[in-house]
């Protein structure tokens, strides 16, 4: 059997995030409480690094700097305020103000049209992942993702799901063949869908290649 044509990927192409910073700009989306000359460039360096299916590491001066704001905590304050709000969620990392930033998809009104996108299938496929990770036959050093995993996952499971041409069942059978596959045993170890997303295509070919997870007709 041949393997279907990959599916190209265009929730975070480089025109949807153009359009998301268009929508970022837009006061009819922005709570009273942001500011339009702080706020809105912090969330915008965000979309820019793509921490929308991922989290983005960064010094608080690192973002000042590329801002051009004087310090860090203009940034700090900024992080403050879009937490309130919702927009994102921070964990902050190590002593030198390193934070593990992402923005909530399903908060943002500039990110309607990505969150849209989002099947109930990628909520399953995610689900999948998680119960195959913290399963206590695998022996993996992760055995449980924090409370807020799944939603934060949603979009990285449906990209895997987009290449798969919307076929939960194929994409599921790929991630339990790859979590057993000693090779990929890093990547799942780290509990990130999104990391699998990017290495997704290399698992279909090499699962084809081995017999180890059968293809889509």
């Amino acid at each position: 059997m041949e393997m279907t044509t990959r599916q190209v990927d265009t929730l975070l192409s480089d025109h949807a995030i153009l359009d998301i910073l268009s929508r970022l700009d837009s006061p009819t989306n922005r709570p009273p409480d942001l500011s339009p000359s702080i706020d809105i460039p912090v969330m915008s360096h965000l979309v820019r690094h793509r921490a929308i299916d991922h989290e983005f590491y960064g010094s608080q001066q690192t973002i000042a700097d590329a801002l051009g704001y004087k310090d860090r905590e203009t940034v700090a304050a900024s992080f403050v305020r879009l937490e309130k709000v919702g927009w994102i969620t921070v964990r902050h990392r190590g002593r030198w103000n390193t934070c593990a930033v992402q923005l909530n998809l399903n908060k943002v009104p500039a990110l309607a049209k990505v969150n849209e996108q989002i099947t109930p299938q990628a909520g399953t496929l995610a689900a999948l992942y998680k119960s195959l990770v913290e399963a206590p036959d695998l022996n993996l050093r992760r055995k449980r993702l924090h409370k807020n995993w799944l939603n934060r996952s949603l979009l990285s499971a449906q990209k895997i799901l987009n290449k798969c041409g919307g076929d939960a069942e194929w994409a599921g059978r790929l991630l339990e063949w790859g979590l057993r596959y000693s090779k990929y045993h890093k990547t799942f170890e780290s509990g990130s869908l999104y990391r699998i997303s990017h290495i997704f295509d290399r698992m279909v070919d090499e699962g084809r290649a081995t017999g180890g997870a059968k293809c889509k007709p």
